[in-house]
């Protein structure tokens, strides 16, 4: 059933009155999605980006009284467990990023059944094209297997990464092409260097006139020997072979890495992400300004699109976290956090335990602060200190003792 729901979406005809082309004053209403996925350095950064974001939680809470309770079982269960019914969170999250990442523009389409939320399906258009009946606004998506469907863009949760001249849509992917253009240059250029030092290079000359034609089956003739004898072919006294050196191309590494720290820096990734050898403060500092920005917005968009007007008056909201920062510290900073942190009284034994990643303790004892005498509440301070020089009567600390 969910299929034929699918399908029917991407089937829509289009708005029955007249439509026209919304071009706004800061730009076009048309984008064309091109693909970046050729270029393997790109699909690196987007990958990395993606996994680190495939870690955060989604979850629609209710604040009450400055903390926060669980909110709508049904949507939880939808965007914490399974919000497609062909992916669970953690791929749709990967997903719906990566998308994000390499087009610019992420569109989300809620399925609701009855008024509860079923899925939230990623839109994966080649275009995209903002058409307006002169009463609401509409955006047409073709893909790429020719299909075309229309819907209501207030139906939709649309995320810009890029909103610099549209108010519409995200800036293109143009800027970096002649980046993955110039990468995949150097990967042909490495390709072909390696054919030339395996293949023999050189001059057949004959000692004889041939025709153009006789020559060229000649020349097939002898390529064609070397070939398939790795390298080694017979000629007749008929024609001489000389070799030329040719140095093959070659790309240094400096070259290289200047290219990909170019379509990385894009994507707002590093190559220590990418493979792997960042420190926990260097993915920290990745998480915050690449991943936060991505799930704040990711936030902000599902709570308009699945909230009503009242619930988002009595602060419900679609939260998507990280687990904190030192969810990418090491143990030993981990450790020595806790060190500092516990003895003012500020975490509870369970706090502490999950930081460290250990199971919680169940019942009270779990919730208790333990906290270090060399620090003592400003409102006893004196009664605290200076015990032995004075009493507390009823009038309250201060007045000296009887001797």
């Amino acid at each position: 059933m969910a299929f034929q729901l699918l399908k029917n979406l991407f089937t829509r005809p289009a708005p029955t009155e007249q439509t026209s082309i919304v071009t706004l004053p800061s730009g076009l209403a048309f984008k064309s999605y091109g693909g970046l996925s050729n270029s393997d350095i790109f699909l690196a950064g987007v990958n990395a980006v993606a996994k680190a974001a495939s870690k955060l939680t989604v979850q629609a809470v209710v604040g009450e009284e400055g903390n926060r309770a669980p909110g709508d079982a049904q949507i939880n269960r939808v965007l914490g467990l399974r919000p497609t019914p062909y992916s669970n969170t953690q791929e749709w999250l990967y997903r719906i990023t990566a998308l994000y990442f390499s087009k610019n523009d992420l569109w989300l389409w809620p399925h609701w059944d009855t008024g509860s939320l079923q899925a939230i399906w990623p839109v994966a258009p080649s275009s995209a094209e903002f058409v307006s009946d002169k009463t609401d606004l509409y955006v047409r998506f073709i893909f790429q297997n020719g299909n075309c469907s229309t819907l209501p863009y207030r139906d939709l949760i649309h995320l810009k990464r890029m909103p610099m001249q549209n108010d519409l849509l995200s800036e293109t992917n143009q800027s970096i092409t002649p980046a993955i253009q110039l990468a995949s240059d150097q990967t042909q250029g490495l390709i072909a260097g390696i054919g030339q030092v395996q293949s023999p290079r050189g001059l057949l000359s004959f000692v004889q006139t041939l025709r153009p034609e006789d020559i060229e089956a000649q020349r097939k003739k002898f390529t064609e020997s070397l070939r398939a004898n790795n390298g080694i072919a017979s000629i007749d006294a008929k024609a001489t072979f000389q070799q030329l050196d040719i140095p093959p191309y070659s790309v240094n590494a400096p070259e290289q890495q200047a290219v990909a720290s170019k379509i990385y820096a894009y994507l707002g990734v590093n190559a220590k992400i990418v493979d792997g050898s960042y420190t926990a403060e260097e993915y920290s500092n990745f998480v915050e300004s690449t991943i936060l920005p991505f799930a704040r917005s990711l936030g902000i968009g599902l709570s308009v699109a699945l909230l009503t007007e009242r619930e988002i008056a009595n602060d419900n909201r679609i939260t998507v976290e990280t687990a904190g920062r030192m969810a990418f510290a090491s143990m030993a900073d981990k450790i020595n956090a806790i060190k500092e942190i516990m003895p003012l009284g500020v975490l509870n034994k369970n706090q502490a335990l999950q930081i460290l990643g250990l199971p919680q303790i169940e019942g009270p004892e779990g919730q208790k602060c333990l906290q270090s005498l060399n620090f003592v509440d400003q409102a006893i301070i004196n009664a605290y200190q200076l015990s032995y020089k004075f009493k507390q009567p009823a009038g309250g600390p201060g007045e000296e003792s009887e001797q």
